[in-house]
């Protein structure tokens, strides 16, 4: 797979022949959006899409077509930066907006035509719950489970667990910059 900023997503397969084959995906495939961002491929082997301006697409092998949610299914933003799956399973999305946690576990196999709601599944959290700030550049699990979270305003430690900020690491802490 191969993200683009404004094609689409791209799939490359090699053949029984040893020959590539390549197929492109864009809005007409269920993509909201051909400004791809960031890919991801969860535990249970299903593929994520974060897009810039299109929120958070999930492939579905079987129908060959992408199925998206945005902010008006529960995702913080239509603008997806960076995807991270936790220890239990959860998906975090970073955006500009902060993160939202998807229990993607519940998550049922999409069919055309359906429609699926996040809200249930989804929670969000942003400054106001202690995250350095809204723009979430990274996210990187920790071995412990943890969640490392680059912003536009220094490195946030977050306790998924808890569902709590631990410590924020600016440039008084270390860092070389804010961002």
């Amino acid at each position: 797979w191969y993200a683009s900023s404004d094609k689409g997503l791209g799939r490359i397969i090699v053949n029984a022949a040893g020959e590539l084959q390549i197929r492109v995906y864009t809005a007409q495939d269920g993509l909201n959006t051909n400004n791809v961002w960031c890919t991801y491929q969860d535990r249970r082997h299903r593929f994520w899409v974060g897009t810039i301006g299109g929120g958070l697409s999930l492939y579905n092998e079987e129908t060959d077509r992408f199925y998206s949610f945005t902010r008006a299914e529960g995702l913080a933003d239509d603008v997806a930066l960076t995807l991270c799956e936790d220890l239990k399973g959860n998906l975090w999305v970073g955006s500009e907006r902060g993160i939202t946690r998807i229990d993607i576990n519940k998550v049922p196999a999409l069919t055309p035509g359906a429609n699926f709601d996040l809200h249930a599944l989804a929670q969000t959290f942003s400054v106001k719950d202690g995250l350095s700030d809204n723009t979430v550049n990274a996210i990187i699990k920790a071995g412990d489970g943890r969640l490392w979270i680059g912003t536009n305003n220094g490195l946030t430690e977050f306790d998924p667990d808890a569902e709590k900020v631990t410590k924020v690491y600016r440039k008084q802490q270390g860092l070389i910059d804010n961002e």
